[in-house]
């Protein structure tokens, strides 16, 4: 069984609830935080993806593109 960290579902979930999180926020260094980690979750599950399907990043990077 592969762990979270090698799961790109689990970080795109992760980023789609630090999303969810910033809008609660009133301050905007809290929000503006809050987007921050959800960016970087969302690198890291293009990363995991690429890696699952044998691909460069700049190869997912191309297709997602492409449409």
């Amino acid at each position: 069984m592969a762990s979270e960290s090698s799961d790109a579902a689990y970080w795109q979930n992760a980023a789609i609830h630090a999303r969810t999180m910033a809008e609660t926020f009133a301050d905007t260094a809290a929000r503006l935080a809050l987007l921050e980690i959800a960016i970087r979750y969302e690198a890291i599950a293009r990363r995991v993806h690429a890696q699952q399907a044998g691909l460069t990043l700049v190869d997912c990077e191309a297709q997602r593109k492409a449409g």
